[in-house]
């Protein structure tokens, strides 16, 4: 593997989840500013301040006759609308980190391998495993790849 390749596949990678994040964004943004929206209206009528504004039955089809069954039963307040909101915005956040995490690690994976492949010098001696130094320009790279994956969990074992 070229190491061309291996910043494209990684560039391509974070680019689309650069997209997840703008679509989660402006997503978010749009449901959070029709809540401030209707709390504004609110705001203009306190008597309906503490008032419910939204009503959730949760369903699902019964197995046998294919009628509608409702199971629970929520009601939200404007500012429990606008919690959860916010609460569902950073859910989505974090997913995004956790993936493009995993996607810099397997990055530095793929990076660290292909510099062992490329320099003998560059490993440890231990990240051989029990290959001979005749035997590594024998090695492809899918062989230091599975090398490099061995010290799989720790990011920093690859820049020290």
């Amino acid at each position: 593997m070229l190491l061309k390749d291996i910043w494209d596949n990684f560039a391509n990678r974070m680019s689309e989840i650069e997209l997840y994040h703008r679509a989660a964004k402006s997503t978010a943004e749009k449901e959070l500013s029709y809540i401030l929206n209707q709390h504004q209206i609110l705001e203009k009528n306190p008597e309906l301040k503490d008032k419910i504004t939204s009503r959730h039955n949760m369903t699902f089809y019964e197995a046998k006759t294919g009628e509608i069954r409702v199971y629970y039963h929520r009601q939200r307040t404007i500012d429990e609308e606008y919690l959860d909101a916010l609460l569902h915005k950073n859910k989505q956040y974090q997913w995004l980190l956790a993936e493009a995490y995993e996607e810099f690690e397997d990055f530095l994976e793929k990076i660290y391998a292909f510099h062992g492949k490329h320099d003998n010098n560059f490993w440890p001696l231990n990240d051989y495993g029990a290959a001979t130094l005749s035997q590594l320009p024998n090695k492809d790279y899918e062989w230091y790849l599975n090398q490099a994956t061995k010290k799989k969990g720790n990011p920093s074992k690859y820049i020290k």
